[in-house]
């Protein structure tokens, strides 16, 4: 009898955090956007936001020598608009949905956990002087993903490497 109360104070408490992180993450906006960066001779950089400091997040604009955040660039020379052949790439892929953006150049995308329904923001900028996208993945709640970001950017990277 003891134990079964026990199992259901925990089922209760369980139950009762995950409709809370639901609702939460429901409230969060997108967790993307630009930055604008003042560069020397009074030029501005476009930049993704910083990963934050938690293993939940990829960002081909992180600093190489951080092996938790940084990935790669996607390396589009000779692609004929490369922001849409990845929005095709991208939007192809299971539970995924891009968000309206006015900015030149770069693409936000919001992917849906298969269990427990979390978003993800994927988002993409394109620099046509260097001929790359950088991109940024990163899970909106929790502190750990298990590599699921890195591990898209990386399905995506292939996905775009056959395009080539």
């Amino acid at each position: 009898m003891r134990s079964a109360n026990a199992m259901l104070i925990t089922a209760g408490i369980l139950f009762v955090v995950f409709i809370a992180a639901y609702f939460y993450q429901r409230e969060q906006t997108a967790a993307g956007g630009v930055k604008f960066v003042e560069m020397a001779e009074g030029k501005q950089d476009v930049m993704l936001r910083s990963c934050p400091k938690s293993p939940n997040c990829v960002s081909s604009q992180a600093k190489p020598d951080d092996d938790v955040h940084f990935i790669e660039a996607f390396r589009v020379e000779g692609l004929k608009d490369p922001l849409a052949i990845l929005d095709r790439i991208i939007l192809s892929l299971d539970r995924t949905e891009r968000v309206p953006s006015e900015t030149k150049n770069y693409a936000h995308y919001i992917f849906v956990t298969r269990i427990l329904r979390f978003k993800d923001d994927v988002e993409l900028l394109f620099d046509e002087e260097k001929q790359i996208v950088h991109v940024r993945s990163a899970s909106r709640v929790g502190y750990g993903d298990l590599g699921a970001n890195r591990k898209r950017v990386e399905l995506i990277r292939k996905l775009l490497d056959k395009e080539k």
